[in-house]
């Protein structure tokens, strides 16, 4: 009698999965803060709490941790901390735009050197050797409706996730992140229109894990909704209920704090579209860190037989979301100008450092384009807009071609190279 294998007596895919098992915990390993990283970095934190609250007792207000260092949902040595300095409300409800010049004043008198930050309220930005602070003065409120201001309802969201969070969904929410970071989709900010930190801790809480995520994700569609608290009892009553402006976005998140707020209004149907495809084809590869790497922008240029452009730029000691604003505006402006032109890009990006240098790079076909370029009119049986028309092209031959009349203009440029370095010749001298 032949012996069945032991492998028969497991599911089919036991080692794969099992095998996957031990990749991701190789991953959490990796990405996960270690025990002295997280005590050596609160003690640190709530020395400067403690520091500062004192300060903070004549003014009604108390300092404290936000963001993913409380909801301990942080990667490993990346250090950006909120702190956000909670304001009585009763006291200062009606002050609410008095609360950045308050806290900028207890700031001064503790000696700390400091950056004032805009934002929807003014905010402080403070930068250690080891980490980055963020002090973000909010009123202190019990519910969505008391905020005054959207960072109101930051605290909030740390309660509400604290509360749903044990140890191992925080994993589950860092392996996302890293995840999300790996493809280039993590971020809020308008310059990215990705997923925020936030709306990532939802998915994790209403889906129990990274795998789920991922499955349920390969089967999103477009307007997909997710309501973890269930404030709606159908889509029908969801979209009648909240504004055309709520739910503009591809992805639908009901905010658990806030059930007229959709938390993933900023991510565009790119980044959406993207993470669909990438959970279709998930791989563990997909977990692997990619760095920008000019050396293989120029082999592809030489794979695609295309010219290519770069643009190295300096940028400003600011706020993050404005600059990269900037940067989004002027790589966008450079690309339309180049199709106006009637020349074609094969492959455009851009790469930024965060800090004090950035980078535009195109890649455009090898075209030498004729010296004449059709202009177009109006169709012939638009007769007011034909005569206007002829008239203000009285020195050259009208043509007509698909019923529309046309002329023939000396076209400014042949080669992409001569509009790319007029291009990026203005863009150096734009202030970022």
């Amino acid at each position: 009698m032949e012996k069945k294998s032991i492998a028969s007596k497991f599911p089919k895919n036991f080692y794969t999965h099992n095998h996957s098992k031990i990749q991701m915990n190789n991953i959490l390993k990796k990405i996960k803060p270690s025990r002295f990283e997280h005590d050596h970095l609160h003690e640190e934190l709530n020395n400067f709490l403690n520091k500062l609250n004192k300060q903070l007792t004549t003014t009604n207000a108390q300092a404290i941790m936000g963001g993913s260092i409380a909801k301990n949902t942080w990667l490993k040595n990346q250090h950006d901390i909120d702190i956000f300095v909670n304001f009585d409300y009763k006291k200062y409800k009606n002050k609410s735009a008095e609360l950045s010049n308050i806290l900028e004043k207890q700031l001064h008198k503790l000696s700390l050197d400091f950056k004032r930050l805009h934002g929807s309220r003014d905010y402080f930005q403070i930068k250690k050797e080891s980490y980055a602070l963020e002090l973000i003065p909010v009123l202190e409120i019990k519910n969505s409706s008391q905020a005054v201001n959207i960072t109101d309802v930051s605290l909030l969201h740390v309660k509400w996730v604290k509360e749903h969070l044990n140890e191992n969904l925080a994993d589950q929410v860092r392996l996302l992140k890293y995840y999300i970071k790996n493809l280039n989709l993590y971020g809020a900010e308008s310059y990215i229109q990705g997923f925020s930190g936030y709306v990532l801790e939802i998915l994790i809480i209403h889906y129990k894990s990274l795998h789920n995520v991922i499955e349920h994700a390969k089967k999103w569609k477009l307007k997909e909704v997710i309501d973890t608290e269930k404030y709606y009892k159908s889509r029908e009553e969801l979209f009648k209920n909240l504004s055309p402006s709520k739910t503009y976005s591809p992805l639908i998140i009901i905010d658990p704090v806030q059930k007229d707020r959709n938390a993933a209004t900023s991510l565009s149907l790119e980044k959406f579209t993207k993470f669909i495809a990438y959970a279709q084809s998930f791989s563990l590869k997909q977990f692997e860190a990619k760095s920008f790497n000019l050396i293989n922008i120029k082999k592809l240029s030489k794979q695609s037989n295309t010219d290519l452009f770069v643009l190295n730029l300096k940028t400003p000691d600011k706020k993050q979301d404005v600059v990269g604003s900037k940067l989004i505006k002027l790589i966008e402006h450079i690309k339309n100008e180049i199709q106006i032109n009637d020349f074609r890009i094969y492959k455009h990006g851009w790469y930024w450092n965060k800090k004090d240098k950035a980078l535009f790079y195109f890649l455009i076909y090898k075209d030498t384009l004729p010296k004449l370029k059709k202009h177009f009119g109006p169709p012939v049986w638009e007769h007011q807009h034909c005569t206007t028309f002829i008239d203000k092209y009285k020195d050259s031959k009208i043509h007509v071609e698909n019923s529309r009349l046309f002329v023939e203009l000396p076209r400014k440029y042949t080669k992409a190279k001569q509009l790319i370095k007029e291009l990026f010749k203005q863009a150096k001298n734009q202030k970022i």
